[in-house]
């Protein structure tokens, strides 16, 4: 499995930097609690109900996503699962789609923040996935 990151507003794996925007089918993995410290990430549970968030943790989203015929993983957290994520799944189901079952446009935005927000956004067509 191959891990994207985000840095300077651009979706990167290892070295590669792939860009602002991804267009795949989307597989929702798994789902997480987190705990982070200035220091970095400390802790992580597999969430088996969002309803029972631990206090300090966050709750994380595994995300598969295919490129050029590669299988990878990004995972979301905090504003980007609650302010892009949910309201797109919402909105798919207000449509009766399914996530995995339609290609998505994942965008890297600024965030007042000052971390980067996510856009997800409907497509047309075939997803790589198979």
């Amino acid at each position: 499995m191959r891990y994207l990151n985000i840095r300077k507003g651009q979706f990167t794996f290892a070295n590669k930097t792939i860009g602002p925007v991804i267009e795949s089918r989307i597989i929702l993995a798994g789902k997480r609690f987190l705990q982070w410290t200035p220091n970095g990430l400390v802790g992580e549970r597999i969430c088996y109900d969002e309803g029972h968030l631990p206090n300090g943790w966050t709750l994380a989203y595994d995300l598969d996503l295919e490129l050029d015929k590669v299988r990878y993983r990004l995972t979301i957290h905090d504003g980007a699962i609650q302010h892009g994520l949910k309201p797109y799944i919402a909105h798919l189901q207000f449509r009766h789609a399914r996530l995995e079952d339609v290609v998505t446009r994942i965008t890297v935005e600024d965030s007042p923040r000052g971390y980067p927000a996510l856009k997800f956004e409907l497509m047309s067509g075939v997803s790589s996935f198979s």
